[in-house]
């Protein structure tokens, strides 16, 4: 079953994050699915990755961020 974590302007699927790099006052969240962007032509092309990212702030919107922080600190204690 998926879980959610919801903030104030986003509803996010758990399974979808790839990584979260903690920073002391900043959370920056990878997803693991990519945007496609390229071409190709008669075979041959480029393609490239990029995978979305959201920064969550504790000085731009500290609501968000303790709810981030509470959702790593169960996911700690889960993984015990």
């Amino acid at each position: 079953m998926a879980s959610f974590l919801k903030l104030s302007k986003i509803i996010i699927n758990t399974n979808h994050i790839r990584n979260i790099n903690i920073k002391p006052s900043n959370y920056e969240i990878k997803f693991a699915t990519p945007n496609m962007d390229g071409f190709t032509i008669f075979g041959s092309g480029h393609i490239e990755l990029d995978y979305p990212t959201i920064n969550v702030c504790q000085k731009e919107n500290n609501e968000d961020y303790n709810v981030v922080k509470k959702w790593i600190m169960i996911e700690e204690e889960n993984s015990k």
